[in-house]
């Protein structure tokens, strides 16, 4: 949500600069956290589906897609923020921009390692179940 927020806020202005990475990033964000957000809900309604979910291919593959996703936007959301946005912010130096989508895509690497971390602790899980 993060991530979400300070592109939106941020790098609005700037996504004919940026491109087509602007809109997968933005696209990737809004997704996971979706279906993230959809998945916890899930578990707060019923627990019992905590376990039900785990131990399914469904975690495991959500997870590693998400991963996969997040590591392919936030490798091209920075390769065109420093091929676009950091000559137009050493130009000029009132464009808040730059940080705040570099930040974003960092960030963005965070939670890839996070959905990567928890594609492997949900296929152990249903590995060790099966």
């Amino acid at each position: 949500m993060i991530c979400h927020s300070l592109v939106l806020n941020f790098g609005m202005q700037y996504a004919t600069t940026i491109g087509t990475s602007y809109q997968s990033f933005l696209t990737t964000a809004s997704w996971c956290s979706m279906t993230t957000a959809l998945l916890i809900f899930c578990y707060i309604v019923c627990p019992r589906s905590l376990g039900l979910i785990r131990q399914s291919i469904f975690e495991t593959a959500f997870n590693t897609i998400a991963a996969f996703s997040y590591i392919l936007a936030c490798s091209y959301l920075g390769y065109a923020v420093h091929m676009f946005l950091q000559p137009l912010a050493i130009v000029s130096s009132m464009i808040q921009a730059y940080p705040a989508v570099s930040t974003a895509y960092i960030l963005g690497t965070f939670v890839a390692l996070l959905y990567g971390y928890d594609a492997w602790k949900s296929w152990t899980i249903y590995r060790n179940f099966r």
